[in-house]
C-alpha cells in the first residue's frame, strides 16, 4: 500500500505551530519531506530557489516577503503581473493580492533597479578637463557637492589642446572624493566599472573639495 502520500508530484505545505511559528515543508514524489525557510518547486524552480537563497533574510515582514516573492518570480517570468499569482498566509488567515497590487510591487522593484543602475558607475568631467569614473555616493544640493566612491582618474584625454599640459589616466583608485558641483561640466552613467583596492594621495585638482 502506498499510504496517503501524493504520487508523482511535489508540494509545498505552509502553516503555523501552536506558538505561531511559521513552517514551510516540501514533499517529493518519494514521500520524503524537507523543512525550508524559502523554497520553490516546478519549472525553473532552481533559478528561483537560488535567488531566494541569496536574498532571503529572517524576520522579514509581509510587504518585504511579497516583494521578495515577486522579485524571485521575475527571474523566470517575463510578462509581469499578469502571469504572477501570490498567496499570502498569516496567523489570521490568507489572502491573494490582486493584479494591481502586484503591479505596484513590480513598479517599486523596477524603480529600485533603475536607481541601482544609475548609482553603479558615474563618469564626471571637471572644469580642469580631468574625467573621473566612480560609484555615485551622494548629490548634496544644499552644499552643492557631488560625491563618488572608488574613484579613478581618466586624465584629460586631449581636452586641454596642448600635449604638454595633458594628464594621462591613472590606475590609482580613491576610496572617496567630493567635487564642487559648479566645477563638474558633464555627467555620464554606465553599467559597470573595475575597482582596485589601494588608496593613493588625492589628485591636485581645484574641483575636489576633499
Amino acid at each position: 500500500s502506498g499510504g496517503r502520500r501524493p504520487f508523482g508530484i511535489s508540494t509545498l505545505i505552509v502553516g503555523f505551530d501552536p506558538d505561531n511559528t511559521p513552517r514551510l515543508f516540501q514533499t517529493d514524489p518519494s514521500g520524503i519531506y524537507y523543512q525550508w525557510k524559502a523554497n520553490s518547486i516546478g519549472r525553473n524552480s532552481q533559478t528561483v530557489r537560488e535567488y531566494l537563497e541569496k536574498h532571503y533574510t529572517d524576520n522579514i515582514n509581509e510587504a518585504d516577503a511579497v516583494k521578495l516573492a515577486v522579485k524571485s518570480l521575475l527571474e523566470v517570468v517575463q510578462t509581469g503581473a499578469k502571469n504572477i499569482e501570490i498567496l499570502v498566509i498569516t496567523k489570521s488567515g490568507s489572502r491573494t493580492p490582486n493584479v494591481d497590487e502586484i503591479e505596484e510591487v513590480i513598479k517599486v522593484i523596477e524603480a529600485e533597479k533603475a536607481e541601482e543602475a544609475e548609482k553603479k558607475a558615474a563618469r564626471r568631467t571637471t572644469s580642469s578637463g580631468i574625467r573621473y569614473v566612480g560609484t555615485l555616493n551622494d548629490v548634496n544640493e544644499k552644499e552643492e557637492t557631488i560625491s563618488l566612491e572608488q574613484v579613478r582618474s581618466l586624465g584629460t584625454e586631449g581636452r586641454r589642446g596642448n600635449p604638454l599640459e595633458e594628464l594621462p589616466p591613472s590606475n590609482d583608485v580613491y576610496e572617496f572624493i567630493q567635487f564642487r558641483a559648479s566645477d563638474v561640466h558633464t555627467v555620464e552613467f554606465e553599467n559597470d566599472m573595475a575597482h582596485a583596492p589601494p588608496q593613493p594621495p588625492i589628485p591636485n585638482d581645484p574641483a575636489i573639495v576633499e
